[in-house]
């Protein structure tokens, strides 16, 4: 299964904010499609991006990577984001580790699953994907602990663009 992401087309200057949660790690041409969140911000739009980043080397991230699925994943690091932001009109405000505040949550909500899954229709009609849910998020967490893999957030603004006599 393929996701056609690129190109992005959205309507120049128009919106205040823009936001990718947990997405661009799934998505192969990620500057393509944070350039196109950016056209798409007004002067001074914020742009938010809360992403899974890798730290290379590591065991533990090529499992979170075999666990991940048959959706391929495209992760970059924390420095890949950093410098693709700061090479666009953007001004970052923020860039932070939440990966402690995301682990907790991922935990509270299987723990959940797991209660409400044994209650439901849809997990005894399919127990394998309910299964196959909460392995996937068992092995993300299990990347977490370790280290191979941090949930990082990072906030920008559009700065005013900037017209050179030479653009005349």
């Amino acid at each position: 299964m393929h996701f056609a992401s690129y190109p992005l087309q959205l309507r120049t200057n128009f919106f205040d904010c823009a936001i990718s949660t947990d997405t661009l790690f799934q998505m192969e041409y990620k500057k393509e499609l944070i350039s196109g969140m950016i056209r798409g911000l007004k002067v001074h739009g914020q742009l938010l991006i809360t992403d899974f980043v890798r730290r290379e080397g590591s065991e533990s991230y090529s499992k979170w990577l075999a666990a991940f699925g048959p959706t391929p994943a495209h992760v970059w690091s924390a420095e890949d984001y950093m410098r693709c932001l700061r090479a666009t009109n953007l001004e970052l405000q923020t860039i932070k580790d939440i990966t402690e505040m995301y682990r907790r949550m991922v935990l509270e909500h299987m723990a959940r699953l797991a209660v409400k899954a044994e209650l439901s229709m849809y997990a005894r009609a399919f127990p394998h994907a309910v299964t196959a849910l909460l392995n996937l998020w068992e092995a993300r967490v299990a990347a977490l602990e370790k280290g191979a893999v941090k949930v990082m957030q990072f906030v920008a603004s559009k700065r005013r663009e900037v017209r050179l006599l030479s653009d005349w």
